[in-house]
């Protein structure tokens, strides 16, 4: 598993390195995470949409980093459209504002939104497959803030590149758990 990220990324983050101490871990979050991004059925733009909504919402500063620079630079999110989306306010694109509010609701519900806000939602132009894409995306964005609160992570100033459009992301935890990575 570590090989594989060493090859996407070309390098290992040291959160996949405490991950790996849990294969199982490492090897769902990888899953979902490739799972959403290529077959969830939504662009680029609302990708980014739904991880900073859900980022902002946990208060993971390391993830809105990482999100916003994939955003300015992969995924060509409007700047008027990313702003909004970072700093809670009001998204001047109706269909990403609705996909916005709908990804904050199932966070802020843990995943029971109500009839009405699923109605909401498949009137901007989703589906229920969508809604259930936004259920993988709280599942990723789990298995990563869980795993780095239990080991006391902290993001150290992230540097972020984009080289060859993959976006590097270096991350220092305050404890590196050690063992076997067989």
């Amino acid at each position: 598993m570590l090989e594989t990220a060493k090859a996407r990324l070309e390098f290992v983050p040291t959160m996949y390195a405490n991950m790996v101490n849990s294969p199982g871990l490492l090897e769902t979050y990888l899953l979902g995470y490739e799972r959403f991004r290529e077959h969830g059925g939504f662009t680029p733009a609302e990708q980014e949409v739904v991880f900073l909504t859900i980022s902002r919402f946990h208060g993971c500063t390391y993830c809105m980093a990482a999100h916003s620079r994939i955003a300015e630079r992969l995924s060509k999110v409007p700047a008027a459209v990313l702003q909004a989306v970072r700093t809670g306010t009001a998204i001047p694109a109706a269909k990403l504002a609705a996909l916005s509010a709908f990804a904050h609701i199932m966070v802020e519900s843990r995943g029971s939104p109500t009839r009405a806000h699923l109605q909401a939602f498949r009137v901007a132009g989703y589906s229920d497959r969508h809604a259930l894409e936004i259920v993988l995306a709280l599942a990723v964005k789990t298995l990563l803030l869980r795993p780095c609160e239990v080991l006391s992570c902290v993001a150290n100033m992230p540097v972020l590149e984009v080289a060859h459009h993959t976006l590097r992301v270096l991350f220092q935890p305050r404890h590196v758990v050690v063992g076997s990575f067989a």
